[in-house]
């Protein structure tokens, strides 16, 4: 009988001392996690979603906005250009809009490529995309000044 006791009493400690330990390790983590919360760190790193959610949502919207120049208003005038009385020649589209197609593709390439590396969030490196996508940008100012 002292046996089953003295088992049952050593159990019910095992219990409240795993309790106990599993109570302290919560605590211990919930301190952990608001200090990051509190951290500059965790200030950077907010500061750094904003800004490439921001990018991402503003290169969606400037490709859509180009698809809609090309679709409404470059293909329906290269096809005036191209009719038997053009009332625009095929020199004037050209000069109106220059590369647009061009300009699309390559944000959509950009678009596409920010997609992508969203997948892998948080561990995020766009250098060597906005690099590409600054190169490209650069020899296109070039052909056009």
């Amino acid at each position: 009988m002292d046996n089953e006791l003295s088992s049952e009493a050593g159990g019910t400690k095992l219990e409240v001392q795993s309790f106990f330990r599993g109570w302290l390790c919560r605590r211990r983590w919930k301190q952990i996690v608001e200090e990051y919360i509190r951290s500059d760190h965790a200030e950077s790193m907010r500061r750094r979603n904003s800004i490439v959610f921001g990018l991402v949502e503003c290169e969606d919207e400037y490709v859509q906005q180009l698809s809609i120049l090309v679709t409404c208003y470059l293909r329906p005038f290269r096809m005036a250009a191209s009719s038997k009385k053009p009332i625009v020649s095929h020199e004037d589209v050209n000069s109106i809009f220059l590369n647009a197609e061009a300009v699309l593709f390559l944000h959509q390439v950009f678009v596409q490529g920010l997609r992508n590396k969203m997948e892998n969030w948080p561990t995020l490196q766009l250098g060597k995309d906005i690099h590409l996508l600054l190169s490209v940008v650069y020899l296109l100012l070039l052909y056009y000044l």
